[in-house]
């Protein structure tokens, strides 16, 4: 059994990304567990904006990349929008994830 540091894992995430991205045109990010930090929009701007990096450095274009943020676990924005007085709603108008892919 191997152990693999971050950058180990970072780097083989890389270049399977590369790899995958030959006749990928878009790229839909699902930003799960948004219930675990409160829908913090702080963290889903961190982590999105990590991700694009990354991603700008695997060949996708910031235009060919949409992130959703959602929770699995209860449900959240993934098949239908949350109710208005949901804390996402204070600061995400977007798509659901349903409604992303399906674009």
């Amino acid at each position: 059994m191997h152990i693999l540091d971050l950058h180990s894992v970072e780097l083989i995430f890389f270049y399977s990304v590369k790899r995958a991205r030959a006749g990928v045109s878009q790229l839909s990010v699902a930003i799960n567990k948004m219930d675990t930090v409160d829908w913090s929009k702080d963290r889903y701007n961190d982590i999105s904006t990590k991700l694009r990096t990354f991603l700008r450095q695997a060949g996708f274009k910031d235009a060919d990349v949409s992130f959703v943020p959602c929770s699995g676990l209860v449900g959240d924005n993934l098949a239908h929008a949350p109710t208005d007085d949901h804390r996402l709603r204070t600061w995400y108008a977007g798509p659901t994830l349903a409604e992303q892919i399906g674009e």
